[in-house]
């Protein structure tokens, strides 16, 4: 990681992304997106 490499906008949005990814995976693997259904 180093500075200057690419914007920092550009890093802090990859970055953005892959932890919402990485989050979303672990919910639906976990079976988060079944047991908070409604109904």
């Amino acid at each position: 990681m180093s500075p200057g490499t690419r914007p920092a906008g550009a890093g802090r949005l990859l970055t953005g992304a892959a932890w919402s990814l990485l989050l979303l995976g672990l919910w639906l693997w976990g079976g988060g997106a079944v047991e908070d259904s409604p109904g």
